[in-house]
């Protein structure tokens, strides 16, 4: 009986219910609709990519453009303001009082590109691209120098300079560093930049050295030195002999009226005994360069600039 007792004792025990850590949570199946809106990923706009890109992204973004010939997503890099010419648009420069239509595909980037850049930049070969050095100028300024090889094997480097507008890095400005120029090519080679070769043109003219000069020259089907009495000829009269063992001379403006024709703009200062009227005036040139099949730059014709 007292067995009895102890048993029914232990049936009205109260029941102790297992730690609610180690029983298995409630879960609520969600519809498929929300479930399929759940796994979702949210779309970012271009601008708000490129609002968190450093620098440094920016010009690789902008090369990476320029290589695949995507203008669009190259101009989305400027602000709204420094590029003021449509894509359809074309510039007119005056070199040497002449209007010269610019051309190409970066045509109407002539306010914030040089020729320079505007020549090597399209289609250029990314993989030769190298970073030579960089500069943070303050808090919103940044400047890169970057080496270049062009499509036709040119070979540059450009600065790039960079400011910090509306929270996002943007491009104001890309120039070819013309300190890059010397030494000066001996002759015509494709990696040779066209100022490269009006440079060592006029370095040959200013020791009176014509044979060298003619070097750069661009004689259709003859060999350069069956053309030197020619050339000699057009240099020891008119406006041209003042280039014979002048004092001093810089390039000016340039325009590219395509990709492989080029209009450069120079000052010459003659020798104070060939100029006895204006002796201290500089004179202004006109190089007329053209890219040969084999990429290199030569020398078409110079005339004197319009007064």
């Amino acid at each position: 009986m007292a067995s009895d007792l102890s048993k029914l004792s232990y049936l009205e025990r109260p029941f102790v219910p297992l730690n609610t850590v180690t029983q298995p949570r409630s879960f609520t199946k969600l519809p498929r609709h929300r479930r399929i809106a759940s796994r979702t990923t949210c779309k970012t706009s271009p601008k708000a990519v490129t609002s968190t890109l450093s620098p440094h992204s920016v010009i690789q973004d902008c090369l990476s453009s320029l290589r695949k010939a995507d203008v669009d997503s190259f101009q989305e890099h400027f602000p709204s303001n420094r590029v003021k010419l449509g894509s359809g648009e074309r510039q007119i420069v005056l070199i040497g009082g002449k209007a010269c239509i610019e051309d190409g595909p970066l045509a109407h980037f002539v306010d914030v590109l040089d020729p320079g850049a505007r020549r090597v930049l399209p289609a250029h070969l990314l993989r030769r691209c190298q970073v030579l050095s960089s500069l943070q100028l303050g808090p919103g300024t940044f400047v890169q120098r970057t080496s270049i090889t062009a499509r036709a094997g040119e070979d540059a480097v450009l600065i790039w300079t960079l400011t910090q507008q509306d929270g996002r890095w943007c491009v104001q400005s890309i120039k070819r560093d013309e300190s890059c120029d010397y030494p000066l090519p001996g002759r015509p080679h494709p990696r040779a930049s066209p100022e490269s070769i009006i440079l060592a043109q006029m370095a040959a003219l200013q020791r009176a050295n014509l044979h060298d000069a003619c070097k750069y020259m661009l004689f259709p089907g003859a060999r350069p030195g069956s053309q030197l009495p020619k050339l000699m000829h057009s240099f020891m009269q008119g406006p041209s002999q003042l280039l014979i063992n002048h004092t001093e001379a810089k390039l000016g403006k340039a325009s590219l009226p395509s990709l492989q024709r080029m209009t450069q703009e120079a000052e010459v200062l003659p020798l104070p005994d060939i100029a006895q009227e204006d002796s201290n005036k500089a004179h202004k040139f006109v190089w007329h360069m053209c890219m040969r099949d084999s990429g290199c730059w030569m020398v078409q014709s110079i005339e004197a600039a319009l007064s």
